[in-house]
């Protein structure tokens, strides 16, 4: 059945609840509810029955979202461990005496974030409250911290054919190529699409220029104006001001129309997850998005806020890119896109030096 219109319902009601409420479980709850009262036809008792008994349960018993429970509640575990027993601010202790400088402290979270590549989802949760005490003293805020964080998770997995989310992708590889009789090897497929996903790639460049120019975009820069005043969220500095007077997914990829048009299906597969991370970059309720937020400890709306547009350029970049790519099939595509950015960084540090 084709429910037109009405299958945008459930992500802009979770969307908008997010943004306005700031309660991400609530809103995709509601966002769900509201899905499955679509295919219940409208009838809320039999959706409230059809949500937990063909929804919830299914899921939970599933044994990859079992095995993603049981690994966020292990990582969690060992995380307030770490927390209680004073680790991670010890570890912040001895780490400032060699990174004591912002340049530093930034550089030492992309690096980390790109070592521990194993997991998109535990990426953030350990890297995070590691050095989130050591963000602070620099009076670096930490909604640059969420933003590096998410732009080492996904980023660097999704690069990765060896992990989960390698193996994975190549699972809807072939199974498409399967339907399309295509006898192309899944794997060679994804090693191949690595030089295309353009936009992981400028997600991970990024961090390192900004870095070393010291200058931040939009609502970065009045997030790091806050640091500086001692405020480390935006939500600290909305009850401050109380007190003085808030995805696509790449199983809906399909190589069919690269098939059709003649498209280099590597083209196509970096294509897709560029535009599946860009969109998880920019959703309030992607679970790298949330987690973020979580590992550095701010304000869910205010990294979504401060990450946006970053994600903005970088998904400008690389659909030019992608462009480019498309007409040549030339991997010189990421070069350009990469010049592209730097020319962006270059640009915006002399507009701000003219300013001063």
């Amino acid at each position: 059945m084709d429910y037109g219109w009405l299958s945008l319902l459930p992500p802009m009601v979770a969307v908008v609840m997010a943004i306005r409420s700031r309660n991400v479980i609530l809103s995709l709850f509601c966002g769900g509810f509201v899905g499955t009262m679509i295919f219940c036809m409208g009838n809320p008792f039999l959706a409230v029955k059809s949500m937990i008994g063909d929804y919830f349960f299914v899921q939970l018993t599933d044994s990859y979202n079992a095995g993603v429970i049981v690994l966020v509640i292990f990582i969690g575990g060992f995380i307030k461990l770490m927390e209680k027993s004073g680790g991670a601010q010890a570890f912040s202790r001895f780490v400032y005496r060699f990174v004591n400088t912002k340049l530093k402290a930034q550089m030492c979270a992309w690096a980390g974030g790109i070592l521990i590549f194993f997991s998109d989802l535990g990426t953030p949760l350990l890297v995070g409250p590691v050095f989130r005490p050591l963000f602070d003293k620099l009076k670096i805020s930490r909604e640059k911290l969420a933003w590096i964080l998410d732009s080492t998770s996904s980023p660097v997995a999704i690069l990765v054919p060896f992990i989960g989310w390698g193996v994975y992708i190549m699972g809807l590889i072939q199974a498409e190529f399967q339907n399309l009789g295509v006898t192309q090897s899944d794997y060679t497929t994804f090693v191949e699409a690595i030089p295309f996903q353009i936009y992981a790639i400028l997600a991970i460049i990024m961090i390192p220029l900004v870095a070393f120019t010291g200058k931040d975009f939009s609502q970065m820069g009045k997030a790091e104006k806050l640091a500086e005043k001692g405020a480390q969220s935006w939500e600290e500095e909305k009850e401050a001001e109380e007190e003085t007077d808030g995805t696509y997914s790449v199983k809906n990829a399909r190589p069919s129309m690269a098939h059709a048009f003649g498209i280099s299906y590597a083209i196509a597969v970096g294509a897709v997850l560029s535009g599946g991370l860009f969109g998880d970059h920019c959703s309030p309720i992607s679970d790298t998005t949330i987690l973020s937020s979580t590992g550095a400890q701010c304000d869910l709306v205010g990294h979504v806020k401060t990450q946006l547009p970053y994600a903005v350029v970088n998904g400008v970049i690389a659909f030019a890119a992608y462009l480019f790519a498309g007409l040549t099939g030339s991997p010189a595509a990421v070069a350009l896109a990469v010049a592209a950015l730097v020319l962006v960084i270059f640009v915006w540090n002399k507009k701000e030096k003219d300013r001063a």
